[in-house]
């Protein structure tokens, strides 16, 4: 059986993670800033990718990358 695509999407994903203190991994940036109303929720955390939960962002990311449409509260994981 296979996975389907935005699963394997997320799989691709794998090692990611945060940084601690004020840096971010560019990767969880650029994440926030492809989806629609990522950048205003990512400045609410100062840019600080250990203040925002991401995991409604990551989700969303996967979906819209594998061709879906993705929740329009995609942010209230």
């Amino acid at each position: 059986m296979t996975a389907p695509k935005h699963l394997e999407i997320a799989r691709s994903y794998l090692g990611q993670s945060e940084v601690s203190g004020p840096a971010s991994n560019p990767w969880i940036y650029s994440m926030w800033q492809g989806l629609k109303d990522g950048a205003w929720i990512w400045k609410s955390g100062g840019g600080d990718d250990s203040a925002v939960p991401w995991c409604g962002a990551f989700v969303a990311r996967c979906i819209a990358e594998a061709g879906l449409p993705y929740a329009k509260q995609w942010y209230r994981a």
